[in-house]
């Protein structure tokens, strides 16, 4: 099963499975309320079970993913429907705060991508990680654009940005084990060009 296949079953199929949990659960209530307790705690086990290997899920699978650096210029791939938003660093500014120039690009047909629904985090040079001012990503991205757009983050002194995470931001990202789960999606990261090089 490709990823891209991954990306699009995985939150209808997580969808259907809370469903048909709460059907469940609902149904056993009532039988237990009419004095059948079996079927209550055998529904209690199930989801117990399930959500151990739920949870056993969302830890193994970014463990499972190698650590990756993209060279700067490289490119993370976001899917909807289709993986359309693609997102590089071109650039880097020092200063207080640090500027990067990032390249967002859409190879869409008609449909415009939303990268603000993009979780942007950069990595220091101390390892740490930062929270980057990212209004610039508030206005969509039309379909077929290739837009450069800015972000700012302050780093403390001597520290300079090493690398550039993206994931997205809504609660599927958390919750959905996949490709797309936020652990995963962070696993591969930019590297940030050195100060006043990349292509802007």
């Amino acid at each position: 099963m490709t990823s891209a296949l991954l990306r699009i079953l995985l939150p209808p199929l997580f969808a259907l499975a809370v469903l048909a949990a709460v059907v469940a659960v609902l149904v056993a209530c009532l039988r237990a309320a009419r004095g059948d307790r079996r079927l209550l705690a055998r529904v209690g086990q199930l989801a117990a079970a399930g959500a151990m290997a739920w949870a056993a899920l969302l830890m193994a699978w970014p463990r499972a993913v190698p650590e990756t650096a993209l060279a700067p210029g490289g490119e993370l791939h976001f899917c909807g429907l289709d993986c359309h938003m693609h997102l590089s660093v071109v650039r880097a500014e020092a200063g207080e705060p640090w500027r990067l120039t990032l390249r967002l690009r859409s190879d869409a047909g008609r449909v415009p991508d939303f990268p603000r629904y993009l979780r942007l985090r950069v990595i220091g040079s101390d390892g740490r990680r930062y929270v980057p001012d990212a209004s610039a990503f508030a206005a969509p991205l039309a379909a077929g654009a290739d837009d450069r757009r800015e972000i700012t983050v302050a780093l403390p002194p001597g520290v300079r940005p090493d690398r550039l995470v993206a994931s997205w931001a809504d609660w599927p990202g958390v919750v959905i084990p996949g490709p797309d789960q936020r652990w995963v999606r962070e696993r591969t990261a930019l590297l940030v060009p050195a100060p006043g090089g990349g292509d802007a």
